[in-house]
């Protein structure tokens, strides 16, 4: 070397294998067996607990639409501002009864107008059942208890 210029000197740059197109690192195919076992095992188990969730959506829905449309009619007609800010809630509670949460309303009317909705909607369905539950306090308060009915 003549000209006083070195080669570089080797460092991390320079000994690496480039990676190319159709270089394919063998780790990624190589998967021991329990590996295989324990993801399939958890592939199942996510499978299974989708499948459990809300077995009565449908029926939850309808239930739902029934207690709204009894909200509406109730705010066409009555001239308090109380109805105003409810909210009506739906979950699938188990043993066959599907869950109404009714928020923020002391109206006993206003009850009894989703309770007789609901009575149309169960005599359609006949499976689940529905629970009503009213609630004088709002969602994000403390649970204060103002009704509950239960239709099968």
């Amino acid at each position: 070397m003549s000209n006083g210029v070195y080669p570089p000197r080797p460092n991390h740059h320079t000994t690496r294998r480039p990676l190319c197109v159709g270089v394919v690192d063998k780790r990624l195919f190589v998967m021991p067996l329990k590996n295989l076992f324990s993801i399939a095992l958890l592939l199942l188990a996510a499978i299974g607990v989708n499948g459990c969730g809300e077995p009565y959506r449908e029926e939850g829905k309808i239930y739902s639409e029934a207690g709204e449309s009894a909200i509406k009619q109730f705010r066409s007609q009555s001239k308090s501002s109380n109805v105003l800010d409810v909210q009506l809630l739906w979950n699938d509670c188990g043993n066959e009864v599907t869950c109404l949460f009714l928020y923020n309303t002391k109206d006993q009317a206003l009850f009894e107008a989703i309770a007789v909705n609901l009575i149309k909607a169960q005599a359609k369905i006949q499976k689940p059942g529905v629970k009503l539950t009213v609630y004088s306090s709002t969602h994000d308060e403390p649970k204060v208890l103002f009704r509950e009915i239960t239709i099968k």
